[in-house]
């Protein structure tokens, strides 16, 4: 794995734990929230 392309970064665990996951889950509760408002 010597050359890596420079735009890619490898996450760590602290930030899947703290940043990444928690803010996918916001964005998909945020989504489920939408449709199911939109479809009542």
């Amino acid at each position: 794995m010597e050359t890596v392309d420079p735009m890619y970064s490898l996450l760590s665990r602290r930030q899947l734990t703290c940043d990444k996951l928690p803010k996918l889950y916001d964005k998909m509760i945020m989504k489920l929230k939408l449709n199911t408002d939109l479809s009542t």
